[in-house]
């Protein structure tokens, strides 16, 4: 079992984010539902891109919450999983409603959006009349029944599973209780080799404690895979974390560089004088970009 000392939620929130996340994540989810649902109804190709577009709402929403729980300072994991699913479900039956409205006008028939909002019952029978007809033509198939709820459930994975994954992941970002900030982000404070242990050396170097051992590991090679350093800071300088990631370059089929990650270590809570020494060889420009606040 690991020793590490890492960051851990202090499990906070502020009152006004109870009300202010649900209420402006819905106004962003509802205009997000909106042209979402317009677009894919009058989209002349349908598939994977149909898809892309889904991910894309998704972590646009996502996003959105992500700022408004920095905003609100919640650092608290339950309560960000609570107001992202919230947020998240309100904005998927939205999408429906918007949906099935504008694809009933579209055929001309006589219909009231607030009906279909305010009442799930006269939308679960629409949604139903939908799938027994199809909503759409793929390669001149057109999906029904069984197949067609299976596209939605993944599409409801989405636009529902992807923002809540983003607002939980939210509050992991380090947060100062003693300034009241998140901490700010500077990648690669340092680069070094991949250890003859991997990550097994990288985390016993993290239980010893021991920020020097750092400059042992030694320079990576061009072209090398390299362990990426990434530091947290607040603007007081009593919260520091660093996290390790192995980077592996890469090259795809058309010769375009790339990058695989994996993380090895996730906020290792620094001591203020370890954070300094890290921070002591970063260009100006780098070093004060660690303490800028999210908030």
């Amino acid at each position: 079992m690991s020793t590490v000392r890492t960051y851990v939620p202090s499990g906070r929130f502020s009152g006004h984010a109870l009300v202010t996340v649900p209420l402006l994540g819905i106004l962003l989810g509802a205009l997000l539902a909106t042209a979402y649902a317009y677009i894919t109804l009058y989209l002349p190709i349908v598939g994977a891109v149909t898809f892309l577009l889904t991910g894309g709402m998704g972590l646009l929403l996502g996003l959105g919450l992500s700022a408004l729980l920095h905003r609100g300072k919640v650092r608290n994991r339950m309560v960000a999983l609570a107001l992202g699913l919230f947020v998240a479900l309100v904005t998927f039956y939205v999408q429906w409603a918007v949906w099935s409205y504008a694809l009933l006008r579209r055929d001309d028939v006589d219909v009231s959006f607030l009906a279909l909002l305010l009442q799930p019952w006269a939308l679960w029978d629409v949604i139903n009349v939908v799938n027994q007809h199809g909503a759409w033509s793929l390669k001149g198939a057109t999906p029904t029944g069984g197949v067609l709820w299976a596209l939605w459930a993944v599409e409801g994975l989405l636009l529902v599973g992807l923002p809540t994954f983003l607002a939980l992941a939210a509050v992991d970002t380090p947060y100062c209780e003693a300034c009241e900030s998140w901490c700010g982000q500077a990648k690669g404070v340092r680069v070094t080799d991949v250890p003859a242990d991997g990550e097994a050396t990288v985390l016993a170097l993290a239980e010893r404690d021991d920020v020097a051992a750092l400059s042992a590991l030694g320079e990576p090679h061009a072209g090398t895979p390299f362990v990426r350093w990434d530091l947290h800071a607040c603007g007081c300088g009593e919260t520091s974390t660093l996290c390790a990631t192995r980077v592996t370059p890469t090259v795809d089929k058309q010769g375009k560089p790339g990058e695989e990650t994996t993380v090895w270590l996730s906020h290792w809570l620094l001591q203020r004088s370890q954070a300094s020494s890290l921070r002591a060889g970063l260009p100006r420009a780098a070093s004060d970009e660690v303490v800028l606040s999210h908030g």
